[in-house]
């Protein structure tokens, strides 16, 4: 089962009818609960939701907010949370771009005394190395992230940032291509993160947005097919096959063996 978990902003929530999954999810969040809410839709076959916290994600535009890193990180969190309250662990957390580097970091954290957790894996996709999510390392604590770990998967040149983070600590990190996934190890391309991606270039696939070349090949399909893969609505393809595909290719941090193909069984969430 795959499914995508997306903040409710408004630009988002008109695309579907949506019922109220939990009009109670009490996120704890900067020393206080945040009394979030979490609507759910199953109008394009795969279970989605959307974590509604109105003073963060009620706004005129998605991006472009001095804050956006807090704001991606209570999503992150929330996220989180509401996975815990659906009462079933997922097997792959597919994570998208530097907004969800903080989850990366949470999950690896809690996988470490949480049984919940213990056999979640995490993929982390790079659409665009340039965007990393800075912002000042002493607000880390704030967000929860006080550990060693999190303070390593963070830090970068002085300051925080997301995307170093979900580089450093997910089990697979995959880019929108194979040829993306050599230029990231390069320094033109890597915006200062080059040295990370070499150094994990053993779990590093590129998958040309997100199309598993043996199912997707027009020199051999009977038929034209035209896929449209978008990751900024509810309207996307969810968890779609380049998690699979990467998890078939690579190793994970445990080196247990997971047999995943896009129609297997497992469950898989994307954020």
């Amino acid at each position: 089962m795959r499914s995508l978990i997306t903040p409710c902003y408004w630009q988002t929530k008109g695309e579907h009818l949506w019922n109220t999954a939990f009009d109670d999810l009490a996120v704890d969040w900067k020393g206080g609960i945040y009394p979030a809410k979490a609507f759910h839709s199953e109008a394009n076959g795969s279970p989605t939701f959307l974590i509604d916290a109105p003073s963060l994600f009620h706004r005129d535009s998605i991006y472009g907010f001095r804050e956006d890193h807090e704001r991606f990180a209570f999503f992150n969190h929330a996220a989180l949370v509401l996975l815990k309250r659906l009462g079933t662990p997922p097997d792959i957390v597919h994570l998208n771009d530097w907004h969800c580097g903080f989850a990366a970091v949470e999950l690896a954290s809690a996988r470490r005394h949480d049984p919940f957790w213990r056999n979640t894996r995490t993929v982390f996709s790079i659409h665009n190395m340039a965007y990393q999510g800075g912002f000042s390392s002493e607000e880390l604590f704030k967000f929860g992230f006080s550990s060693d770990l999190a303070r390593n998967a963070f830090a970068f040149n002085g300051y925080a940032s997301a995307m170093k983070a979900g580089l450093a600590v997910s089990d697979t990190l995959s880019t929108v291509s194979r040829r993306y996934a050599q230029e990231i190890q390069t320094p033109e391309n890597g915006y200062g993160l080059d040295w990370l991606t070499r150094q994990r270039a053993s779990r590093l696939i590129g998958i040309t947005n997100g199309v598993d070349y043996e199912v997707w090949d027009p020199a051999t399909d009977a038929g034209s097919r035209q896929i449209t893969v978008s990751t900024t609505s509810a309207a996307s393809v969810y968890a779609n096959a380049s998690c699979s595909n990467a998890f078939r290719c690579l190793s994970i941090s445990n080196a247990r063996s997971l047999p995943i193909s896009p129609a297997s069984p497992h469950k898989r969430v994307s954020i």
